[in-house]
């Protein structure tokens, strides 16, 4: 039955449905507000722990291999479909927009409300956008002390390569978002698509967008994350960060063997802001979403994610 949630949590979760992306899955559609939502989606795998994963931006919870390898593990798996992200868009007005970080954990709230009904440990990971955000949970979420660790994968913790003129036009965007958070351009990754491995999915239009509107209001709120990581989270659980063990911006020369999104150093020294208990481990020729890359990579990240998680959960 479709509930209101207990507590502080705002929202309602609604009946389960077979899930239309990840076959063998449900989904639950959870109602924020009369016109936003977020969606969890989940397998009924019973065990003692679980892991709920939070994508990047205009992504969503997609991946069939990597959600089955942790219930092959004896992990439950939960991803969110974040607001205006994949199952959860309500608008093409706001699709992907947010203003502050802080707006996605109610829906974060919920799902740990749920999966705390059903079992005792939970996993937190992260992808890019989502290895940010989780970060930052894990400094003020509400539920933070109910995560057993965090994995991060590719964690966005910086725009820009070029510290000087990061430093000159981040305070000038910074100044436009907050008088015009609906300012937007239009980003085609449609050229990437030849340049990064893919599995072959379905519903690929949840993932891959020609257009993507990127609003000044979410560049904002990606800007305030990253300054309060900046002046360190003191997260004291276990955290695991993964990425790429090198970066390339120019496409011309990608080879699908690094990130070309975001630069790898940036990751690795900013993984030291996170807390007191951080392994930071660089995968060989991984790509951005490390669960993309070939097949010998995947591997490497299976094994070294489930080697971390005996020890460390």
């Amino acid at each position: 039955m479709s509930r209101e949630i207990a507590g502080t949590l705002k929202g309602k979760i609604n009946d389960p449905e077979k899930d239309n992306i990840l076959s063998g899955f449900k989904k639950r559609s959870i109602t924020l507000s009369k016109n936003k939502r977020a969606t969890l989606v989940y397998s009924d795998q019973k065990s003692n722990e679980a892991v709920l994963y939070i994508h990047g931006f205009a992504d969503c919870v997609h991946n069939p291999e990597e959600a089955q390898s942790y219930i092959k593990n004896g992990y439950s798996f939960y991803g969110l479909d974040l607001r205006e992200h994949g199952r959860s868009i309500t608008s093409e007005e706001e699709k992907f927009y947010i203003e502050r970080i802080e707006e996605y954990f109610n829906e974060i709230d919920i799902a740990i409300y749920e999966i705390l009904r059903r079992h005792n440990k939970i996993i937190l990971k992260g992808f890019s956008m989502g290895g940010l955000i989780s970060s930052l949970y894990m400094k003020r979420g509400f539920y933070r002390d109910h995560i057993s660790a965090l994995i991060l994968i590719s964690p966005l913790f910086k725009f820009s390569d070029n510290t000087l003129r990061d430093y000159i036009l981040r305070p000038i965007a910074m100044g436009i978002a907050k008088v015009f958070p609906f300012i937007k351009y239009n980003v085609n990754t449609d050229k990437y698509k030849d340049y990064i491995t893919r599995l072959n999915i379905d519903n690929e239009d949840l993932v891959i967008h020609k257009n993507i509107p990127l609003y000044m209001g979410w560049f904002r709120a990606m800007i305030d994350g990253i300054k309060e990581l900046e002046e360190g989270l003191g997260i004291v659980k276990p955290v695991l960060v993964l990425s790429s063990d090198k970066s390339e911006s120019n496409l011309k020369k990608y080879k699908q063997d690094s990130d070309i999104l975001l630069n790898v150093e940036d990751i690795k020294n900013r993984s030291k802001l996170l807390g007191r208990d951080v392994t930071y481990i660089p995968i060989k020729d991984g790509i951005h979403d490390l669960f993309l890359s070939r097949r010998d990579v995947r591997d490497k990240v299976y094994e070294t994610i489930f080697d971390w998680m005996k020890v460390n959960v």
